[in-house]
Parts: C-alpha cells; structure tokens; sequence
C-alpha cells in the first residue's frame, strides 16, 4: 500500500461494502433469525433481548422510521418467492437505492401476466403414499393451467386414461386416493383441478350417500345390503394430519374453566388393551370433510387434536394459555384452541366441538398390532374403527363431555372368552377390551390436567423474583411491629408515628433538665461571641415554631409528667444550597441515670435499598427525574404522648426567661428517625 494507490483501494472497499441496501437486509434477515426461546430462562432471555436490540440499533442508523414498513415487508414476501423469480427481483431492483413495496408489487403483477401467456409446463413432483408397502412413485403436476385431467397421462401411473379408471388408483384406501387428490389440488367430485368440490358444477354426486364427492372417496359404507366382511389388516396408517374433532352445542363449561383433564392408555406384559376407536368425518369451514382416527375417552375432560390435523382442516384457530400436565407433572402449553363439526361415517350423528392443539396426542393405539384371523365378528356390523387391530397413530381425543352421548346404552356382543368386546355407538361398532396374547407389548399410562393462567403466573414468578424475605434480629422485628401497631393517618393526610421503645431501658431513663440547661447556657454564650451564627439560629427555630414542628409547654403541665430533655446545637454546611445551618438535638446525652433517649429507643431494620440498586435502577430508564423532599422527617408528626420525651430549652434572647418546648415531629438525632421516615414513606 503506498500513497499513489490508496485511494484506489479505498474505493474499492467502498464499492464493495458501502452497499446500505444490503446491510438494510441483512439486519432484517437477523432479525427474522432470532432464534426461539425454548424454555423460561433468564439467560436465553437476556441473550434474545440484547440480539434484539443490537439489531434496532443498527437499523435505527441505517433508515428512517417511516422506511421500517418497506423494508419488513419485503423481506417477508422475497422469502416466499421461488428461486428464479427472487432472482429476477434482484436484477430489477439492482439499478435502485430503495426497493418499495409499491415495487415488487408491479414486479410481481408484471411477472404474472408473463407467466399466464407461457404454455402448460410440466413439473415432476413426488408423492408418498399412505401405505409402507408400496414404494413411493412420481407423479407429474400441470402448472399455469386449469385443464381437466380426465385427458393425458393418468396422475397415479404411468399410463394414459382416467383417473377414475386407473387400476392403481382404485385399489388404494380411501384415504389414501383422498390424499392423493388433496396433493394434487384436484376436485374430489369431478377429479379436476381449478376449484373445490363445493364449487364443481357436475350434476354427478356419490352414489352411495349422495354427497358431492366422488363415489371412490366415500368414507360411508355403499349401500348395498352386502353384508360387510371382516375388514383387512391395512399396512397404510393413518396420518397425524388425519384425525376428528366434535364439539356438542350444549352448555358445557370453556376449556379455561377445566381445571383437570385426564388421559390414560395402558397394555399389559401378557395381554394388550383396545381403547376406544373410530374413524370420523371432520368438517371444515367449507363442508369439506376429512377422515380421522379418535380415541373414545372417558378419561379426559377436553378434547384434543393434533397440530398437523389442524393444518389440514385450515380452521380459523383461537387464541388461548392452557397448560396440560400429564404423569410426573410434566407440563405442556396450549396456545390455540379450534371448533370443529364431527360427523359419522355410518349414521347421521353429527356434533361441533372445541379442541384443544397439541403435536401429540397421544401413542400409537394398540401399542402393537394385534392378530385377529381367528376372530368372529358377526356379520352386518359396522366398525367404527377397521383398522383397530393394526398400530396407527391417533388424531383426535374425544373427552368426557361427549363420551356417554356416543354409546348405545345395552348394545354389547362379548366375542370370546379372552378377547374384547363390540359396543355399538354412533360411528359404528367400537372394538374394547383386554385381548390375551403371549407377546410382550408396551406400557403406557398419559394424564394430561390443565392449570390456569393465572396459577402459571403465580408459579413464574415465585421462581423468578428476589428472595424478598426479611431476616430482621428480634429487636427489628419487634421495632416492626410497634410502628404497624402505633402508625395513623390524620384528616390532613399527614402520618402519625410513636417511638419505637425498648420498654426495659426507657423505663430507666432518669433526669435530665440539669444537662440540658447547662448545655444550652454554654451554647448562648457561643451565640453572644458570633452575631451572624446567633442570627441564623435564632431564625432556624423561629421557623421551627412558626410551622408548628414544636410548641411551647405551659408551666404547670412541664412538671406534671415525666420529661426527657434533649440538647441543641448547630450544624453549619457552607456547600449547601438550602439550609447551611441545620440545628441538631443530641438524643444520645446521657440522663442522671446514664441511659440516654437513645439508648431506650430501637435502631429499626434497614430497609431503603443500597445505593447500587438505585443507581442500576435508575439506568434502565431514558429520563431521570431527581427530587427531594423539604423537610421530610418533619413531614411526620409524633404521637401526643411521646413529645415529652422530645422536649428542648430555648428563649430567643438573654432577657426572657427559659422555656420548655416541645418537638413535634420526628427528629433528627434520634436513633429511629431514618426508619420512621423511610417506613412510613413505604
């Protein structure tokens, strides 16, 4: 680096570095990055908010404020956009200091009607299938058109005809053929694309139960009077996206009134356990329904569906803070609660209920699958749940509210000595009880119990404020209580207090007039030699008496109780900008007995914070204000029967003659002043 070529490599630099657009997204791209707080914790916590506002710090420099809606909300839809089109935005906003919402809109919008003039292009995507036996197959996806797919290559092979008449297709579960069909954003009546089954305008409905779906994508049994065979172990499980939810329109209580709910599932090292299920129809907000797997339990008091059942349903979700905690108290949060219209495959019961979401809940049912070549179901009976002999997952829990309403009371058939039994209910014939088997087969037993909102609270901050208790000596603790017991407030708003007494020691305190009048001679002896200083002082109590912080006793009433007198002197602070002389009573002046005031009186704990904490507090705040308080310990008067022990001599000159006075208010000198006045501050 020499002189002559500095400032070419610093432009260089600048060229590359000094590009504010990207620093701008760079920060917004952090700040969408931020990683989640998976757990309450301080440090986590404290490690979030000081990324946080790092970030706005830089942005703060970088733009102005009516900028943050431009630059937020492009990061946002550039993420959502594909590769080559992120790309194009990039070129076209390359040339310009400041990209604009108003920008990519007309970027976008220009793109769209490009895109809508280019021919059909094909695009190869891949399905996975239901089924662990069949391996997964492409299958290709006409974009930029609304073309039926009745013509061409078939969706679910290779070959070139109907979807409806496609071998493969047909010899599908029907849910698997309605998975397909929702991959592929096809109708589920009519087998197109360009619009849903609600909005298909074929005259053609199922001929089974007349819905307007597709006879192949029934879930209802076909009408005929076949009686139903035994059904076949599937090896197609049923998703997690799959599951039912019902919620009745009775007035049942709101899930954040629930204060317990329980879940239980349990097998046996020698035998397995059939839970209650069935596959149910669950509606969307648009009549679309969608199979699902629920489990029948009485043990539950809400009801619960998975998240990515949900998803599918695409239902508005409502927002709520439910914990659930199941064995061992371990909890999980509820964030969103959802209704939903349940519906049976095989009867005309339908009922609309509200779960709760979870990504889990609960195993598999039954924990293993289970041989059933053996068994004899009678012949005519509809199983609510077909597949209830092969492990599969569960979308649904369907709880106590609505348990009792499903089942047909009397309508059992037991069938066999160490197998289960049929119940009929509203979906079907549900499949219950212990089936003895020589396998070994898991264990599994879920509570699940919500807790109120405001519990988690109490709970949260138990944990996570300052140990706040007092660890006060018996003497602050009894000083404690002598000021709640003794503490009023009068009609003018002014406190109250007594002195807090060490009862033992006060009683010990003797004369002291005698010290006191000497004490005050000498200080007017003092006085006469410094006119400015006798002048001050003579000011200082004349105010004192003015504002009624103490009062003259007449003769007779100073010798008929017991007197403590304290001694004055004064105080001189040139560097204050107030009061430079301050007058000062010496509580601490020994009586004829040499107990002093202060040797009967109780110190108090400390209770105003440290400094530090004060300064720590004040910093966390923009503005400051600082205040003091005129006068604060004589903002506070003393008990009536406590202003003996706080009696003075004064006279304002050598010619009158010497008076007692009392101190009215809470003075400073005396051992307790400092928690008198911060107590009752508090």
């Amino acid at each position: 680096m020499t002189r002559a070529n500095y400032q070419i490599a610093w432009d260089a630099v600048m060229k590359r570095y000094n590009d504010s657009k990207m620093l701008k997204r760079r920060q917004v791209q952090a700040l969408f990055d931020l990683p989640n707080v998976a757990k309450e914790s301080v440090v986590e916590l404290q490690s979030l908010l000081e990324a946080f506002e790092r970030i706005l710090q830089t942005l703060d420099q970088l733009i102005q404020p009516a900028d943050y809606k431009d630059l937020l909300l492009l990061n946002l839809m550039c993420s959502r956009l594909d590769s080559t089109t992120r790309r194009s935005w990039e070129e076209y906003s390359a040339s310009k200091e400041q990209d604009t919402v108003q920008d990519l809109i007309n970027f976008l919008q220009k793109r769209v009607r490009v895109l809508g003039s280019l021919p059909t292009k094909v695009v190869g995507i891949k399905l996975e299938y239901a089924s662990s036996s069949k391996p997964k197959s492409s299958f290709t996806k006409r974009n930029h058109s609304a073309s039926q797919c009745s013509s061409g290559q078939c969706v679910a092979c290779p070959g070139s005809h109907l979807l409806y008449q496609c071998p493969k297709f047909q010899s599908m579960s029907v849910s698997s053929r309605d998975k397909l069909l929702r991959t592929l954003s096809l109708c589920r009546n009519c087998f197109r694309r360009g619009h849903q089954a609600v909005e298909c305008n074929s005259r053609y409905v199922c001929r089974n139960c007349k819905g307007k779906h597709h006879t192949l994508v029934c879930f209802r049994p076909e009408s005929s009077q076949k009686p139903p065979r035994k059904p076949e172990k599937r090896a197609s499980q049923h998703d997690d996206s799959q599951g039912l939810h019902s919620n009745e329109e009775t007035n049942t209580s709101s899930t954040s009134n629930t204060t317990a709910v329980t879940s239980n599932i349990a097998s046996r090292c020698t035998s397995s356990v059939l839970l209650a299920t069935a596959v149910v129809l669950v509606e969307d907000e648009h009549g679309v329904s969608y199979p699902a797997r629920a489990l029948l339990d009485s043990g539950s008091e809400c009801n619960f569906m998975t998240e990515r059942f949900a998803q599918l349903l695409r239902t508005k979700r409502n927002r709520a803070e439910v914990a659930v905690s199941g064995v061992g108290q371990v909890n999980m949060r509820v964030k969103h609660t959802l209704n939903a219209v349940i519906r049976s495959r095989v009867g005309e019961y339908s009922c609309k209920m509200e779960f709760l979401l979870l990504p889990r809940v609960t195993g598999n049912l039954p924990s293993t699958n289970i041989n059933t070549i053996k068994w004899k179901i009678p012949q005519g009976v509809n199983l609510a749940d077909p597949a209830f002999d092969t492990s599969t997952s569960v979308d649904l829990i369907l709880g106590i509210q609505h348990f009792f309403a499903f089942f047909i009371p009397g309508r059992e058939v037991q069938l066999g000595e160490g197998l289960p039994k049929l119940s009929e209910s509203v979906f079907g014939w549900v499949v219950t009880g212990t089936v003895v088997s020589a396998g070994v087969s898991s264990y599994r037993c879920n509570v699940a119990s919500t807790v109120k909102l405001e519990e988690l609270l109490e709970r949260f901050w138990s944990c996570e404020e300052v140990d706040t208790a007092n660890n006060y000596s018996p003497e602050e603790s009894r000083c404690e209580e002598q000021f709640v017991r003794s503490v009023k407030r009068g009609s003018d708003g002014r406190y109250k207090v007594s002195l807090p007494k060490n009862e033992d020691a006060f009683a010990k305190i003797g004369e002291s007039r005698d010290i006191a009048l000497r004490r005050f001679q000498g200080l007017e002896r003092r006085l006469s030699n410094d006119s400015d200083l006798r002048n001050q002082y003579i000011q200082f109590m004349e105010e004192y008496l003015h504002l009624g912080h103490m009062r003259k006793v007449d003769a007779c009433k100073e010798i008929s109780i017991k007197r403590c007198f304290l001694p004055h002197h004064p105080v001189i602070k040139q560097t204050s900008s107030t009061t430079k002389l301050r007058v000062v009573f010496d509580a601490s002046c020994k009586t004829s007995s040499g107990i002093a005031l202060n040797d009967a009186l109780l110190t108090g704990p400390v209770i105003q914070e440290d400094l530090r904490s004060i300064i720590l507090r004040c910093r966390t705040k923009q503005i400051m204000l600082v205040a003091d308080v005129e006068k604060m310990f004589r903002q506070i008067i003393m008990d009536e029967n406590d202003m003996s022990f706080q009696s003075i001599l004064w006279r304002t000159n050598t010619e009158e003659e010497i008076g007692t006075y009392e101190l009215s208010t809470v003075t400073y000198g005396t051992k307790p002043a400092p928690f008198l006045e911060t107590r009752t501050l508090k």
